[in-house]
């Protein structure tokens, strides 16, 4: 089967060195962004493998100790059992380095305490465990550990989809007093991106008042322009009252100049009365 390692890529491409024994893995941007590898799991997860003929069940607990004894050491951070009566230790939770990929995720190499059979020339070769962490393709994929093959040199390898290397936290340098934490979330007493806009915005209106009260200042004129205009926005339109009365006949003239009865009074009404009193006679 194909396996992704980071020992198969370019030494220029490689992390520098590996890091040994944190769970703290910073990505290929240097230290902006870190993958936490203790949110993989907190207990121990059982995992059935095979070799050839032999069949195996490993139990692992990345980055802690493996809270069942299983037989094998103290500090197993992975234990390999065959049957019922024996036990191997291939990866120690005190001796362990990680990597991250070049293409995302993370890689573990964890040496174990019991020497490897397979080695007939170099007696001191241990088992190891080699772990690569990978992001889930789809939401559709299972998340675990799957064990894919043991090499000739005593490795066991295993494949592990977990969502805790899919999006590295963002770590970012916090001045004294406040800033952003972990994720760019806004500490207690420091300043986010909306806060900081409140502040340009704020400083901007205060200089263009300060610019309107010194033009102000220096004109007597504009001053006053500027006042009457607030007063006249300040104030609401009102509806003009209009006042009616009767005019006297003298100033009742139409546009020709004679004079017109208005409501029967005037000139004219006088001189009707006094025709009536000529006919009587």
């Amino acid at each position: 089967p194909l396996f992704r390692s980071i020992a198969a890529c370019p030494v220029e491409l490689s992390r520098r060195n590996p890091i040994t024994g944190s769970c703290k893995v910073p990505g290929l941007d240097d230290v902006k962004t870190t993958y936490d590898l203790t949110q993989v799991t907190s207990q121990d997860v059982s995992v059935p493998g095979t070799s050839g003929d032999d069949r195996y069940v490993f139990f692992l607990n990345p980055c802690r100790t493996l809270q069942g004894s299983y037989n094998c050491d103290p500090d197993v951070m992975v234990c390999q059992t065959k049957g019922q009566s024996s036990s191997y230790t291939i990866g120690l939770s005190t001796e362990f380095d990680v990597w991250p990929l070049l293409d995302g995720g993370v890689e573990m190499r964890s040496n174990g305490s019991t020497p490897c059979h397979h080695s007939n020339s170099d007696k001191t070769m241990k088992k190891q465990t080699i772990i690569e962490f990978t992001c889930p393709s789809d939401e559709t994929e299972k998340e675990g550990p799957v064990f894919l093959y043991e090499s000739s040199q005593c490795h066991y390898v295993f494949s592990w989809t977990t969502k805790a290397v899919c999006n590295p936290i963002e770590i970012v340098d916090l001045p004294e007093g406040g800033g952003s934490n972990v994720d760019g979330l806004p500490s207690k007493g420091g300043l986010n991106g909306g806060k900081v806009f409140g502040i340009i915005v704020l400083v901007i209106v205060i200089l263009l008042l300060v610019v309107l009260t010194v033009v102000l200042v220096r004109s007597s004129r504009r001053r006053a322009a500027f006042f009457a205009a607030l007063k006249w926005c300040g104030s609401s339109p009102k509806t003009p009252a209009y006042k009616y009365s009767m005019l006297k006949s003298e100033e009742a003239n139409d546009e020709s100049g004679e004079n017109l009865n208005v409501f029967g009074t005037g000139k004219a009404a006088e001189d009707e009365e006094e025709d009536d009193d000529l006919l009587d006679l």
